[in-house]
């Protein structure tokens, strides 16, 4: 099971299949919905339609034999701490971190963070996470955990993220401050100066948009002569 890049719905094949096929029964995942595989099955964050709603979590099996389609299943419900129609801006994603699925929430117009677990989350509480083992969360449009006792470059327990005016920030989850991750600060549309660090080449990892075209992760969006709807990355 996967859901492709640019699909608002969950692709499947069995054993028995020549090709892909996508599950017709699903109406509510969008642009907005955060999918991550976890241990052969697939997780799905969906988002409220207003303020009042709740976010949802629903867990897919895989199908049990060729003729059915995925097995869908609703795990947790949650709102995010917010009272007014601001909870549009903010933007929600599963990720994989130390064998244990996080999510992840931060608003589009402030560099700040909220992580729960999944686990707690499913039995009904709302811890805040302060510590992910000594970690690092890279993020982008996949996600990558990353030991600081590998990379000894890397601060521990710290989410690293583009997105930001500083270009390449860490987001220190004990004490809710934000750093620079990397030295030097990029222009909106030049490269990063060489050589690069470890961390530029690991948020690079998670921008298929720029190993599909073997540059650094910037602010200029890569872009093709031809073909250029292939080039995304799967």
């Amino acid at each position: 099971m996967m859901r492709p890049i640019g699909v608002w719905n969950i692709c499947f094949a069995t054993s028995g299949d020549q090709q892909w096929r996508v599950a017709t029964t699903w109406d509510r995942i969008n642009h907005r919905s955060s999918t991550l595989p976890f241990h052969g099955k697939l997780y799905v964050l969906l988002r409220p339609h207003s303020v009042r709603g709740e976010n949802e979590v629903i867990q897919i099996d895989p199908p049990q034999h060729c003729l059915s389609e995925p097995s869908p299943k609703l795990i947790a419900k949650f709102r995010w701490p917010t009272s007014d129609e601001s909870f549009r801006l903010y933007s929600y994603r599963l990720v994989e971190c130390n064998s244990e699925i996080l999510v992840i929430g931060t608003k589009w117009d402030a560099v700040y963070y909220s992580v729960y677990r999944l686990a707690d989350l499913m039995l009904g509480r709302t811890v805040h996470v302060t510590s992910i083992d000594g970690n690092a969360l890279f993020i982008g449009r996949r996600s990558l955990c990353v030991s600081s006792k590998a990379f000894p470059t890397i601060v521990p327990d710290t989410i690293v993220m583009p997105d930001t005016k500083i270009y390449l920030s860490q987001y220190h989850l004990s004490n809710g401050t934000l750093s620079q991750a990397t030295d030097g600060v990029i222009a909106e549309e030049k490269d990063i100066p060489g050589p690069y660090s470890i961390m530029c080449h690991i948020i690079t990892c998670c921008s298929p948009a720029y190993w599909n075209k073997g540059k650094i992760s910037c602010k200029e969006l890569p872009t093709w002569r031809v073909k250029k709807k292939f080039r995304f990355g799967a």
